[in-house]
Formats: C-alpha cells, structure tokens, sequence
C-alpha cells in the first residue's frame, strides 16, 4: 500500500510539472507570437485560427488560472514597467520599447495620435486613417488591421515606426498611436499631434472595463481601480498630469490639436472635417466624406472588431473586442459616490496644474447632466463640452 501512495505521488508530481510545463510554455509561445507584426499582420483566416488556438489552451489551463488566481492577487506594480515619471502595462510595453519611444525623432510628415488610455485613441487612429486616404482605402477590404499600418510608439507589439506605411497621397504621412504624457513624448514642431481629452469618470468607466475584460479573474475590484487611476502608478501618468500636459502644449504650439471626445460623439462630421482642415488636406468630395464617416461609424467598427484590436488577443481574452459601450455618458456607469470622488480629484489636480476646468470645457457651465448621479452633476458637467449649435 505505502508503495502504491509513492508511486501515485510520483506520477501526480510529474503530471504537475508536465502542466507547469505546458502552462508556462504556452505563455512564453503566446507573447513571443504577438509581438510586432506576428498577430497584426496576419490574414484574418490566420488571425481566427490563432484566436480558435488560444481559446483551446485557455480551456486547458482554467484549472491553472483558477488556482493562481485564488493564490495569488492582481498587483498593478507588479504588472507595470516604470521609465521615468511614467508607468506602462508590461505585457503591450517593455523598458526597452518605452525608451526608445522616448528617444524617437519626429519627422514633418508624422501625425500622432495622443490620448491617455481608454480615451478614444482607435477611434481616432481610424477617423485619421480616413481622412488621409479619403474613405477610399478599406482596411477591412483589404484585410490589412489598423496595427499593421499605424504604430504604437512605446509597445513591442504591431508594426514598427520604421516598418510602417506611408498613408494618403496629398499629404503622405505616418500615423504613431502613443499614449506618452507631453513630459516624455518626442516632440517636434513639424510633425503633427491630435489630442483626445475625454471626461474624467467616463475615463475611468472605460478603464475598469479594460482591466475586468482583460484580466477576467485577476481583475482588482473597483476601489483599488479607483486607488490605481488617482494615482502617480496609472500607466503612462493619472488622468490630470496628462490632460495637463497636453492642454498647455496645445496652447503654445499650433501643431497640437486638441479634441474631446464627447464632440466626436456629438458631431463627427464636423469634427471630421475640422481635422481635416487642420491637417491641410484638400478638401473632401461629399462622397468621399461620406465614406469616411461609415467607416468611422460605432456600430460599423464594433461590426469589424477584428480588423482595430488595440492589442493582440491572449490567453485571458482571446476574443477580439474594441468598444465596451462607445456611449457618450460612461460616467453614469460609476456609482455616485465613487463618481464624485473621482471627478473632484481630478478638477483638484487639474486647476493645480494651472488648467481651470472653464478653460478646458469653455462652455461647461450652459451643460446639463441628465440622471440619477444628482449630488455629482455639478463636478461631471464641468467637465463636459456643450453640445455643438
């Protein structure tokens, strides 16, 4: 019997270890798959059978995931690299990507596309995109995804700035994605940067989201999201010192534009075509307009989901998803209480940094806040933009 009890111990430990084995070798075959254009730059039919793959192995390591998860906690600093006054996600960034961001040299033909995370950024990669090829160039027709033609600056994942295509024909340019605060963004008076400042509580709405989504069981609850996102440890700096790094830039250099999202959602013809204007693009035939708008829609997007994944499938979420909701009103999904909080912080910190909310949203006041968030509605309406006459 005692005999039996070893020898079943002995295969038990070494099927541990097979799985140990398998768990960690799958990982390493998962981040080394997607780094650069190794999942961006893939067919679709390639792309859904790597995901079909991924969700495979998802299955068979459930077990695996279940056990750490209940082991061990989700730490931000843990999953976090640091350079400088700034964090960023391990997994989309490396200290080696993050400094060479940093040390990149802008040309005159680069457009950036900057927003602090879950502000917007695919949207507006896509509605540059657009508007540089003039709705004529289908990135779903042709199957290509947006993060083989436009770089994110500071990840090691998606085509390079060295790799990437030059876009459009009257004003061939390159399209960077970056989310790096104005302190550590290269900057460059030729080049070009949009800017897409989005509320505050929608902001972090949109981030507990991310985290829930992409961390499934590992994901931290909300008040230590709330702790993370009011904080110096959010990535790439909290909400305020990006804002206001990117708001004063804006009004001391003309090459910076600065847009709100809440805008984009109200009236994107004419923020389409402000940009455009901005970009000194030649004027768009209604038609051509008219297409980009399509292919800049919410519902055409999520539709074609697949082709602008921000970053690449993995194991805890091996399905492609690009908006959560995409409404106007995120905030509302907080609860009252920690909206407040939240919100307060950040108009605190803001004026701090010399950027009164009145000059951030000019016409906040005239705003009304539909709902039920009543003891809130003074601090989230200052911080959204009137809609457009």
């Amino acid at each position: 019997m005692a005999l039996f009890s070893l020898k079943l111990l002995a295969l038990l430990t070494a099927i541990g270890i097979l799985y140990a084995a398998y768990f960690a070798g799958v990982a390493v075959w998962e981040d080394q798959r997607s780094r650069g254009l190794g999942y961006f730059g893939l067919p679709a039919s390639a792309r859904r059978r790597y995901r079909s793959l991924l969700r495979t192995h998802r299955v068979l390591l459930h077990p695996a995931f279940w056990l750490v998860s209940r082991c061990q906690r989700f730490s931000f600093a843990a999953a976090s690299i640091r350079v400088g006054s700034a964090t960023a996600p391990k997994g989309s960034c490396s200290v080696a990507s993050f400094e060479k961001a940093v040390s990149y040299v802008p040309g005159g033909q680069d457009i950036f596309v900057v927003t602090q995370m879950k502000c917007g950024t695919t949207w507006m990669q896509q509605l540059v995109y657009e508007l540089l090829t003039r709705g004529q160039a289908d990135l779903v027709k042709a199957d290509r995804t947006l993060g083989s033609v436009s770089p994110w600056l500071e990840s090691v994942r998606g085509v390079s700035v060295e790799e990437a295509p030059w876009l459009g024909t009257s004003r061939p340019a390159r399209l960077i994605k970056t989310h790096l605060p104005a302190s550590l963004c290269p900057f460059s008076p030729q080049a070009r940067y949009i800017y897409v400042v989005r509320q505050p509580v929608s902001c972090f709405a949109s981030c507990c989201d991310f985290l829930n989504v992409n961390l499934q069981m590992f994901a931290p609850p909300p008040d230590e999201i709330e702790r993370w996102f009011c904080s110096s440890e959010m990535w790439w700096t909290a909400w305020p010192e990006h804002v206001a790094g990117w708001w004063h830039r804006s009004r001391n250099h003309d090459n910076v534009l600065l847009v709100h999202f809440e805008r984009m959602k109200q009236d994107l013809h004419g923020e389409a075509e402000r940009i455009a204007r901005w970009l000194n693009l030649e004027p768009l035939e209604p038609a051509e307009l008219e297409l980009v708008l399509r292919h800049c829609g919410y519902s055409w997007m999520r539709d074609h989901a697949e082709w602008f994944e921000s970053q690449p499938p993995h194991l805890l979420r091996p399905h492609p998803q690009l908006f959560i909701k995409g409404t106007l009103d995120r905030f509302r999904d907080v609860p009252e209480t920690q909206a407040m909080r939240v919100a307060a912080w950040c108009r605190s910190e803001l004026e701090r940094r010399e950027v009164p909310w009145r000059s951030l949203y000019p016409d906040a006041e005239r705003n009304s806040v539909e709902g039920n968030h009543s003891a809130a509605e003074p601090i989230i309406r200052a911080s959204m933009p009137s809609r457009r006459k």
